[in-house]
């Protein structure tokens, strides 16, 4: 066997790996002269007490070994001999040729370029080299290598390219040390102006550093310095190839998801660094205006605001960067008050880029408003809702901003002081709202909005006075098609409710109500400001009826008592039941019932028709109208009745005729009985439905109870017979399910 005969194998029509076996044998009997040669002359150099300066000379010599594997290293280029190379024992021998650590370099540079070849896209093969006892160290070895790294790199990659065993293999092996070593000495910014090797070799380096940062177990084993490195290269105004630029802000975002990271950017008061690159990513490439790098950037904008919020709730971040003396924070608060630009300016740039610094203020600052404390310092210090107000209220701003603005604001309002002071009119934070509202009803923006919007709203209202009476306000314009009636905040979150779709936001705008008719009970049992109470509750009730879409009130808690997904909101409408059929209690010393007192149970009975099942798990409603009449209307017309009782005759008549039908009909029933065994599993889903639906259980049948038992005192007299009859039937049976419940507990 001789390097002719190899050339011969090489262009045989069917490559196999029987084919090889002759190679394969010739190699090895290549390989062991060449070992047992070498070890010649380590002995004669140790006589000599001289370094064999690794086995090499000046001049490398080309050997039949080297042109034998330089044959075999074109041969692996063709996709058809790679799984034959790999079956043969080639590859595995041209790995061990690695494994000497010592050795002809163009040797090694022809091993290396066999085991690139053949393991491109071929798993089997790949899974030949991270099975060798050495796994892949010599190739980790071979990439800090100065003669080889050219051919290292790209067979590195090559090797662990979409296969996650090898990825793990090499990092197990020493790969990230390795990698951040060379990242270190290679300048990834500076272009070799002749043949481009400089970032060529850069940006292998960093495709590789990107594959293996998405493991966690080469983030645990990084030295978190090796950040650094990576910021001041991407920082560096001479980086101007986009390649480069996306691989390391890819690897600095998959760092910093590891807490180790994070701690060591902020302990290093390196926080502000990434600041400044985020903002630094939209002056860069300025003059690349193509759909295809503008793409690229704003992935990567992302995925900088989100690396920044994973940073900012990192608990280590407040003790580095507290509220009152942060030079870091003032930045973010100067990042709130960016000049508004409309999208539409003509300047996009200078648009993204104010968008992307009031989210990321937003984020980080709501991460730190994180107790009452830092919300109270926030608020009533640094006045920081006041810009954030501001960004809330502008309809052209971008969805994700103002989601990021509102979530931040629910943060500010937790604390009781806050709430007055943030919902002060002079803040602006209620024509904010209008704003959002009325784009929301205009469909003009994403449904996360709304949902964030409507649960801003009712955190701002819970247990504040001075902010419901804000709720109850006019606004600024009127509903469309409310002719003369007054338009409230309250009405366009009523009118919300009924015109969106989405259950989390009619929930959210629900549990608003909910809190609103929770504050005005506890203002009235004060007994403070009656005359005000009053007047706020001859609004809610809307008395006069002069209220736009004030009728879908009570509708709105049902939708609470009604739902099946949350427990504890249904828990929470059912109270809310009982205090709009108290009339919201009673102020002290009082004893008998007001007429406005009565206008909270009469409602609520009013609307039976839409909470009886739900409350007693049975269809048929007391005093049930018949469709076309308007709920609420107590007793029925005898006449009605005895016209009805015809009709019924009517109907009989009719059924004796139907028998007749019958009998010309028999042929079909075998289809029927299909169709009835159809309706029956509708019905039995309809059954295990009503049965989901049976809503009460443990404090529901408590409230239920309070709810039931002020109907029958405030109407006491008003209701028909039948009526009063079932109210009391309803009545004995929640007494006696809630005691049994109690007994169970």
């Amino acid at each position: 066997m001789d390097l002719q005969n190899v050339r011969e194998i090489l262009i045989l029509p069917e490559r196999t790996a029987e084919a090889l076996v002759p190679v394969f044998k010739y190699l090895e009997t290549l390989f062991d002269a060449e070992r047992e040669e070498r070890r010649e002359k380590q002995r004669l150099a140790d006589e000599k007490e001289d370094d064999l300066d690794d086995g090499l000379g000046d001049e490398e010599e080309d050997t039949e070994f080297v042109a034998v594997m330089r044959k075999l290293g074109d041969a692996s280029r063709d996709e058809k001999w790679r799984l034959p190379i790999g079956e043969s024992g080639i590859l595995s021998l041209a790995a061990q040729v690695l494994d000497e650590k010592a050795g002809v370099h163009e040797l090694q540079r022809q091993a290396l370029r066999i085991c690139g070849n053949t393991c491109a896209e071929q798993d089997v093969n790949r899974e030949i080299l991270i099975s060798r006892p050495n796994g892949l160290k010599a190739f980790i070895v071979a990439i800090t290598n100065i003669d080889l790294i050219d051919y290292a790199i790209p067979v590195l990659f090559n090797v662990i390219v979409n296969y996650e065993p090898a990825q793990k293999k090499a990092i197990e092996d020493g790969a990230g040390d390795a990698l951040f070593q060379l990242l270190n000495q290679v300048d990834v910014v500076a272009e070799d102006v002749e043949d481009g090797t400089q970032v060529t070799q850069a940006e292998h380096l960093l495709k590789l550093a990107d594959i293996f940062a998405t493991h966690d177990s080469f983030k645990e084993g990084l030295d978190p310095s090796s950040l650094a490195a990576l910021l001041r290269y991407t920082l560096s105004p001479k980086l101007q190839d986009l390649d480069l630029y996306s691989y390391l802000l890819t690897i600095i975002t998959h760092l910093l998801g590891n807490v180790k990271f994070q701690r060591y950017l902020i302990n290093t008061t390196s926080v502000k660094v990434l600041l400044d690159v985020l903002e630094d990513s939209y002056s860069r490439f300025s003059k690349d205006d193509s759909p295809e790098t503008a793409k690229i950037l704003t992935h990567l904008r992302k995925a900088l605001i989100a690396t920044l919020s994973d940073v900012s709730s990192n608990p280590a971040f407040p003790e580095k960067y507290p509220l009152e003396t942060s030079s870091l924070l003032k930045k973010l608060h100067a990042w709130l008050s960016t000049p508004e630009v409309a999208p539409d300016s003509g300047n996009k740039r200078a648009y993204l880029l104010s968008e992307a610094l009031q989210t990321s203020a937003c984020i980080m600052l709501g991460n730190l408003a994180t107790s009452d404390t830092a919300c109270r310092t926030l608020v009533q210090t640094h006045r920081i809702h006041i810009p954030i107000i501001k960004i809330m209220g502008q309809k052209s701003k971008d969805a994700g901003t103002v989601y990021s603005a509102v979530g931040m604001l629910r943060n500010l309002v937790l604390p009781l002081e806050n709430k007055p002071i943030v919902g002060s009119p002079d803040s602006g934070i209620w024509d904010a709202l209008e704003t959002r509202w009325e784009h929301a009803l205009e469909g003009g923006i994403e449904k996360q909005v709304p949902y964030t919007v409507s649960g801003l709203g009712r955190v701002l209202v819970r247990g504040c006075q001075e902010n419901v009476l804000q709720l109850l306000q006019k606004t600024k314009k009127p509903l469309p098609d409310s002719g003369d009636k007054i338009t409230t905040r309250l009405s366009v979150l009523l009118r919300m409710w009924a015109k969106l779709d989405e259950l989390p936001i009619k929930t959210e705008i629900a549990r608003t109500v909910s809190e609103l008719l929770r504050a005005i009970a506890k203002w009235k049992v004060t007994g403070d400001d009656y005359e005000e109470v009053s007047e706020v509750m001859r609004q809610v009730f809307n008395v006069e009826g002069k209220y736009a879409e004030y009728e879908r009130l009570v509708p709105v808690v049902v939708s609470l008592v009604a739902q099946n997904k949350w427990p504890a909101m249904r828990s929470e409408g059912l109270f809310v039941f009982g205090l709009l059929c108290s009339g919201f209690g009673k102020v002290p010393g009082q004893t008998v019932a007001t007429e406005l007192d009565k206008e909270g149970p009469r409602k609520v009975w009013a609307l039976r028709e839409q909470w009886w099942e739900f409350v007693t798990g049975e269809k048929t409603v007391p005093g049930q109208l018949e469709p076309g009449k308007i709920a609420g209307e107590v007793g029925e017309d005898k006449k009605e009745e005895e016209s009805e009782k015809k009709e019924e005759e009517s109907e009989k008549k009719e059924e004796e005729s139907e028998k007749k039908e019958e009998e010309s009909e028999k042929k079909e029933e075998e289809s029927e009985k299909k169709e009835e065994e159809s309706e029956k599993k509708e019905e039995e889903e309809e059954e295990e439905e009503a049965e989901e639906k049976k809503p009460l259980e443990g404090k529901d049948y408590a409230n239920a109870l309070v709810m039931i038992a002020q109907i029958r005192e405030r109407l006491v007299g008003e209701l028909p017979a039948e009526e009063n009859q079932s109210l009391d039937e309803l009545f004995k049976k929640l007494v006696i399910t809630s005691q049994l419940d109690v007994v169970g507990c």
